[in-house]
């Protein structure tokens, strides 16, 4: 019975998840905002100099999480040259590195040559 009962309350977190993923429409990857479901903060720093961006995402684990951030980071036309992933002891958080580049002449519409 103890079996059964744990199946079950799996099943229904399961649901859960991808409930609320299709909710923020983020399997398509849109955005940032959108990918992290406004629990993740989101840290960005351009080093003096430096050729890479680092965009760090901290926030809860959740299946699925990582690959969908990286989506959102692509379609925004970034290239994500190294990553770095940590999580806490116990799994319920995430604390993800992002190295990237971003070439505007590639980015079409994205880059507003006005600036």
């Amino acid at each position: 019975a103890r079996g059964g009962g744990m199946r079950s309350a799996r099943a229904r977190a399961i649901r859960n998840d991808e409930a609320s993923d299709a909710e923020a429409g983020v399997e398509r990857g849109e955005d940032v905002e959108r990918a992290t479901r406004a629990t993740h903060t989101v840290y960005v720093e351009n080093p003096d100099g430096g050729t890479n961006t680092c965009v760090r995402v901290v926030g809860p684990n959740r299946r699925g999480g990582l690959a969908k951030i990286i989506a959102a980071l692509t379609n925004y036309g970034l290239d994500v040259q190294s990553s770095f992933t940590r999580t806490t002891a116990n799994g319920s958080s995430v604390d993800d590195v992002f190295y990237v580049t971003w070439d505007p002449r590639e980015a079409g519409e994205a880059f507003d040559e006005s600036n």
